[in-house]
């Protein structure tokens, strides 16, 4: 089971250039598949969930994005589905860095 999140404009999902699948050509589209077994790693952080994106701006992400990463780190699993700090910080880094490129836009998660 996993969060549906997608950064978007009005009428379309945001492109982004940076992505943990990315297309092997142009740009990505800022959606990505969070699981549920990370909730415990962001509750570290100031009880956060992914759900508290939802209806956000970007730009009002970043700081709480950056500290995700700064307490969790990026370093991940071999299993990049297992809760461990290291994959919820890098979904978190990714997050992050579309926040930074489309601070106008509007997170939806379902």
């Amino acid at each position: 089971m996993a969060h549906d999140v997608q950064l978007r404009y009005r009428d379309h999902v945001a492109e982004v250039t940076a992505h943990p699948d990315p297309p092997k050509e142009g740009l990505a589209q800022a959606e990505i598949l969070v699981h549920y077994n990370f909730d415990p790693n962001y509750c570290k952080v100031g009880e956060w969930r992914v759900r508290d994106l939802h209806g956000k701006t970007g730009n009002e992400t970043i700081v709480t994005l950056a500290k995700i990463i700064e307490r969790l780190g990026i370093d991940t699993a071999e299993d990049l589905v297992a809760s461990t700090d290291g994959n919820a910080g890098r979904v978190a880094y990714y997050l992050l860095r579309w926040a930074i490129e489309h601070p106008e836009a509007i997170w939806r998660v379902s």
